[in-house]
């Protein structure tokens, strides 16, 4: 495995230097081997790793290319970590989600319009009609990503929206969980004597 990292670290080093920019093919397999003094076998399985991250794209019969490196791409791993983040590291995704939304929002009020308020209290009427707990988390997420895309930083506005669909979903679903408990508890209480007090 470290030979494969050492692999992706160079082809990565070549990226972050210029030797080949985004959307440029790839030296051949024992070209680039031979550049990079590099196994064919540690170079393929460092293409492979970096395509599964979307840092390098493979075409069938043409060659590997540097991907577009777009951000939208690049956390589509981070997507996938979140998804499937637990304990922890859900509550560390949680936290980082919190500071970032928190400084967004700051910066989206300073530039915020009549007509943006009032999309934003549209999508929060639609939140307290919300019939599911799904539809509530697609309202809740809508609320908050229409607040960062204020500030018009699609890198942002990406990597919130990833950090949100995982967190928003358990945080929505503890809010609904205690909502109703809350109203069974306050039926009942109005629904059955009080309790004699001892003293």
């Amino acid at each position: 495995m470290a030979l494969t990292d050492e692999a992706m670290d160079k082809i990565k080093a070549m990226i972050v230097a210029g030797e080949l920019a985004p959307g440029s093919r790839l030296p051949r397999e024992d070209v680039l081997a031979g550049q990079l003094g590099l196994s064919r076998n540690s170079l393929r399985e460092a293409v492979r790793a970096l395509t599964a991250m979307r840092i390098l794209v493979t075409r069938q019969g043409d060659g590997t290319y540097v991907s577009s490196l777009e951000p939208h791409l690049l956390l589509e791993t981070l997507s996938f970590a979140a998804d499937v983040s637990q304990g922890r590291t859900a509550l560390q995704l949680l936290q980082v989600r919190r500071f970032l939304e928190s400084q967004a929002t700051g910066l989206a009020a300073a530039v915020l319009q009549s007509q943006d308020l009032q999309e934003l209290r549209d999508i929060l009427d639609r939140c307290r009609s919300a019939a599911t707990v799904e539809e509530f988390v697609a309202h809740d997420i809508a609320f908050h990503l229409r607040i960062v895309e204020a500030v018009d930083n699609p890198v942002l506005s990406m990597l919130l929206q990833v950090l949100s669909t995982r967190t928003q979903r358990a945080a929505s679903a503890a809010t609904v969980h205690i909502t109703a408990v809350e109203q069974w508890l306050a039926t009942s209480l109005n629904d059955a004597p009080l309790p004699p007090i001892d003293c």
